[in-house]
């Protein structure tokens, strides 16, 4: 009997380095027979405020997501293979289209998210054969030196374990998507059949009006495997690569950094294609302790998603991966004080602005809102998350979760909270108050809180 074949895209919205759904294609060449179903599942309710009052998605992100698919869509279809795009529900849709296709064997690429991985389960209880891996981090199960339960208790001990890996050899190796030999659908047919998926996936209210709000923003991103990897091969053209760890930390600079984080989150390209630029401009120009460090923070990457694996919903848990509950609490005005950028810090209220302005801000400013958050508001670091997560166009479950638990000391860090001198920050990043000027409107500053701990009002006397 043959095989129907189902795969999700998720956050690996591209046509290359994709080991499960290249299997899929092999097993149906090999056999000549066997139809081979995509899909792309997408609730609107992800919009909505959920969990510590913040959406799952951002606006912004979603018009990326929305990019990413038109071009998806239309590169399968000249491949012989249709992606249809299902709105609703996940779990629904998936059971739906498992019954419509007669599927009998699912792929899917690994999630790092409990709530990800929890869509799955009832599938692999349907006796169907399940095909996944991690296929949007450097490793996968095959190649990581130890077991998900076994990884280093730090980034450090796990670099150092890594790095005694001939990385340069493991992931210099292109994989491109295989050719169905046998097509059953002309392009034109499966063309025409996705753009009607994606005329409905923007005709939905909810999308429509994120989408018109992602509009309004000033979103310098793009999404779409093509202008990744021409973003990609373009930043290694220039000298970028060789002075990086010396601008990595500018505020706001498109060269400063690579700008690689937002084609990751999508999956519109692999880290093992970023690494395979990298040894190749190495090998052109010559390595040097910048070229190292792009390498260095994909590892860093890559730890956070192995450790979401490891440690599940733990990531998402007050206390983190410790058993010892953080000294804060949930301060509602304080926390409306940071979303809109008004708190005593100019330097913060800049940062935030940017935030919601263009749902993008550097490394360096997310470390030092954070900081903020966690050390001077005394925040459940959880809300700070979650409001990360509903804001940035490049948002990563494992990388933002991790990140803030590390920064919260619930994390893996072994010298517990990091707390940044954030006055001392703004002299080193932002002496001439340029970064301020530009993400804010007025430098009036307010007080922290209105009332004290028992309600009163808060009065400030004239002297």
């Amino acid at each position: 009997m043959a095989s129907n074949y189902l795969y999700i895209f998720d956050n690996d919205l591209r046509t290359s380095y994709l080991p499960v759904l290249s299997q899929f294609i092999k097993e149906i060449n090999d056999s000549g027979h066997g139809e081979l179903q995509c899909a792309y599942l997408f609730d609107p309710e992800d919009l909505k405020p959920k969990n510590f009052q913040s959406a799952l998605i951002s606006p912004a992100k979603l018009k990326l997501i929305c990019e990413s698919l038109k071009e998806l869509g239309q590169v399968l279809a000249n491949k012989g293979i249709l992606l249809d795009i299902c709105i609703g529900n996940k779990s629904a849709n998936l059971g739906n289209l498992i019954k419509k296709y007669n599927v009998t064997c699912l792929g899917y690429s690994s999630p790092a998210g409990s709530y990800e991985s929890e869509l799955y389960r009832n599938a692999e209880i349907e006796g169907l054969t399940v095909h996944n891996d991690f296929q949007t981090s450097l490793f996968d199960k095959a190649t990581l030196p130890f077991a998900i339960n076994d990884l280093p208790a730090t980034f450090t001990r796990f670099r150092k374990v890594v790095e005694a890996l001939p990385l340069d050899e493991l992931f210099t190796h292109y994989q491109k998507l295989p050719e169905l030999s046998h097509k059953t659908n002309c392009a034109m047919q499966l063309l025409a059949k996705f753009e009607a998926s994606n005329l409905s996936l923007n005709k939905t209210p909810a999308i429509s009006y994120a989408l018109d709000t992602a509009n309004k923003l000033k979103i310098e991103f793009s999404g779409g495997e093509g202008l990744a990897v021409h973003h990609m091969n373009n930043y290694f053209s220039l000298t970028s690569p060789s002075v990086y760890k010396t601008t990595r930390n500018f505020l706001d600079n498109w060269t400063a950094s690579t700008k690689f984080s937002v084609a990751l989150c999508l999956g519109n390209i692999s880290p093992k294609q970023i690494w395979r630029e990298i040894v190749k401009y190495e090998l052109k120009n010559g390595g040097n302790e910048s070229t190292y460090w792009i390498k260095f923070e994909l590892l860093w990457r890559e730890y956070f998603h192995w450790y979401a694996a490891k440690y599940n919903e733990k990531l998402f848990h007050f206390s983190g991966i410790t058993q010892q509950k953080p000294l804060s609490s949930f301060y509602p005005e304080r926390f409306r004080k940071w979303i809109d950028g008004a708190t005593p810090s100019h330097f913060i209220n800049a940062i935030m602005n940017q935030l919601k302005t263009t749902g993008y801000i550097s490394n360096r400013a997310r470390q030092l809102t954070a900081s903020y958050f966690v050390n001077e508001l005394n925040i459940d670091w959880r809300y700070g998350a979650a409001y990360f997560q509903s804001q940035l166009i490049d948002h990563d479950v494992a990388s933002n979760w991790g990140n803030w638990q590390y920064l919260a000391g619930v994390g893996c860090d072994p010298r517990g909270k990091r707390k940044f001198n954030i006055e001392k920050q703004q002299n080193l990043y932002d002496p001439n108050m340029s970064y301020i000027n530009k993400w804010i409107s007025s430098a009036t500053t307010l007080p922290l809180d209105s009332v004290d701990y028992v309600d009163w009002p808060i009065v400030n006397e004239e002297p």
